[in-house]
């Protein structure tokens, strides 16, 4: 039995029905959706890449002036909503000129909000030695800006993992040791 087709009025009112909760528009505003569905006048691939393409640019133009007034979070969150137009103006493949176009728009916008993002993270210590020439203690101080929850033991004479060479390394494993033991008893 082949597969029926929907009609572009079906279809319209699919994607207002899934707009804002369903994949793969789960992170849209209705609003951008109706504007979407109000000028899809088919179902050609281009079409739909154009349509989608145009408020990803948008989005993505607004993300830039949010970046420029120095407004960080807003930026992020803005790359990122333009990242989500773009997605959908590819899916559910690049199968298109278009189609193919918002496919690198995504792939630009998902890489300017993750410049942004903060996830958390899984409680991490991180031991290390100011002379580590493994990993350089910089990185840690790098790593400690972003996500939470994060812990850190520099040994002033240590190398990697708070190693001095030719020696024991009881202090650094004491630390590892009651870190993860005081993890593991908190509730």
């Amino acid at each position: 039995m082949a597969a029926q087709e929907r009609t572009l009025e079906e279809v319209k009112r699919e994607m207002l029905r899934r707009a804002g909760k369903v994949n793969p528009f789960e992170r849209t505003k209705r609003e951008d959706v109706e504007e979407v569905l109000g000028l899809l006048s088919g179902l050609e691939p281009d079409l739909w890449g154009i349509e989608w393409g145009k408020i990803g640019a948008r989005y993505e133009a607004l993300a830039a002036e949010q970046e420029q007034k120095g407004q960080s979070k807003e930026a992020g969150d803005t790359y990122y909503l333009a990242y989500e137009y773009y997605r959908i103006g590819r899916y559910p493949v690049p199968s298109s000129p278009e189609k193919m176009n918002c496919y690198r728009g995504a792939l630009r916008d998902f890489l300017k909000a993750c410049r942004y993002l903060d996830p958390p993270s899984a409680p991490l210590l991180f031991l290390n030695g100011k002379k580590d020439d493994q990993h350089p203690v910089e990185d840690i101080y790098l790593a400690m800006e972003h996500g939470d929850p994060k812990e850190a033991r520099i040994f002033a004479d240590g190398g990697h993992m708070g190693r001095v060479p030719c020696q024991k390394n009881d202090e650094a494993l004491a630390v590892a040791t009651q870190w993860l033991k005081r993890k593991l008893t908190e509730s």
